[in-house]
């Protein structure tokens, strides 16, 4: 019997049963990964918990949490370029090369990114044209979300957090311009996205 073929997994949170949309979709993506390849996941807490429990180790053959301070250390310095959004919180050079020492050890079928933010991360994988597949996981339009978030602001008269949303919404409109016709695949939630 042949190996089961390795899978990365890049999530901003832990995948869980319970808990908000983001943690639910990823817990799904990652029950039905689970059933083909030996999953390794890789958790950058961005947000919510990053506690590993027993359901999701037992669907995966390896599980790291990165240590987020590292990672946003050199943003607050001006390492990363003004072009990306507030939600990078991480330096995509650092998860890149935490990530090319995975791969390095033994390689992967796929790489599966979840949300936009974390595609710069993966950048250097994407339009090789060989494996690893890399498919990104869209479960939100940052972009339609930011103007949304920038309008609230504006009706509000809150016209500086206004303009930061509005800022942030160019910039997530900018990078996935840039990036998703080189991913292999994506993932949507609906067919209007």
């Amino acid at each position: 019997m042949s190996p089961r073929p390795r899978l990365l997994f890049l999530a901003p949170l832990m995948p869980a049963a319970t808990g908000n949309g983001l943690a639910l979709r990823g817990w799904m993506f990652l029950q039905a990964y689970a059933r083909t390849h030996d999953v390794h996941l890789v958790v950058l807490p961005l947000s919510g918990s990053d506690e590993l429990r027993d359901e999701v180790r037992s669907l995966c053959a390896r599980v790291d949490v990165l240590p987020i301070g590292l990672f946003s250390a050199l943003i607050s310095k001006g390492a990363l370029p003004g072009q990306l959004p507030s939600l990078f919180r991480y330096n995509p050079q650092m998860v890149w090369q935490f990530l090319r020492e995975v791969m390095a050890q033994s390689p992967v079928a796929a790489v599966h990114v979840q949300r936009l933010y974390l595609a710069p991360a993966v950048e250097p994988l994407l339009g090789q044209g060989a494996a690893p597949q890399i498919i990104l996981d869209l479960d939100d339009d940052e972009t339609r979300t930011f103007e949304r978030l920038a309008d609230l602001h504006r009706e509000r008269g809150e016209s500086r957090e206004a303009d930061a949303h509005a800022a942030d919404a160019l910039r997530f409109a900018a990078l996935a311009g840039a990036l998703l016709p080189r991913f292999d695949q994506v993932a949507v939630c609906s067919q209007l996205d």
